[in-house]
């Protein structure tokens, strides 16, 4: 089986307005009406912050929803972007303008999420020092191997998972290309 990729499409000219090219209509309201006004205001293509703000949607509703392509093909929504622009194309402004609401809900989770990776932390030493008190013991008593296992099993069980971050998203990733 053979596939014959089509001929890449060139990006856009640094001139060109991406607007006849992004079809605004698709968009729920209030990201139409949030990605023009960032647009206007930031002197920027309609596009950036019109998929910046998808972007956010999706990353909000996250395991929320369930998009169901099709019978049997089910997924969570997620949706990655890159805006590819050169050094000074105002990139920036509509990705700050349109990500907000997510950079105050991370900051909000800040110190539940400081509180919550102490007592991980916290829970973890402990089961480190049960371990090696019932290592040494074995060693001492020359214990059976099997109820050694069964012992640490019992330890590594409390053990703790780091929650995970509040940040939802990464700014100004360089890419190096050797």
């Amino acid at each position: 089986m053979s596939y014959e990729w089509t001929p890449p499409k060139p990006l856009p000219s640094l001139n060109n307005n991406c607007k006849e090219d992004y079809n605004l209509k698709l968009l729920p309201k209030a990201l139409k009406l949030a990605a023009e006004e960032v647009a206007r205001f930031a002197k920027v293509p309609v596009a950036s912050p019109a998929i910046v703000g998808l972007s956010c949607i999706a990353t909000a509703i996250s395991k929320k929803a369930v998009v169901v392509e099709r019978e049997g093909l089910e997924h969570h929504p997620a949706m990655f972007f890159a805006l590819i622009a050169a050094s000074g194309e105002r990139k920036s402004p509509s990705f700050s303008n349109m990500t907000r609401p997510l950079d105050k809900w991370s900051m909000d989770q800040q110190s539940t999420y400081d509180e919550k990776l102490i007592e991980v932390k916290t829970v973890n030493e402990m089961v480190d020092c049960s371990i090696a008190k019932v290592k040494s013991k074995a060693r001492q008593q020359k214990a059976n191997m099997d109820v050694l296992q069964q012992d640490m099993m019992a330890f590594e069980q409390k053990r703790l998972l780091a929650p995970p971050s509040p940040n939802l998203f990464t700014t100004d990733t360089q890419v190096r290309i050797f």
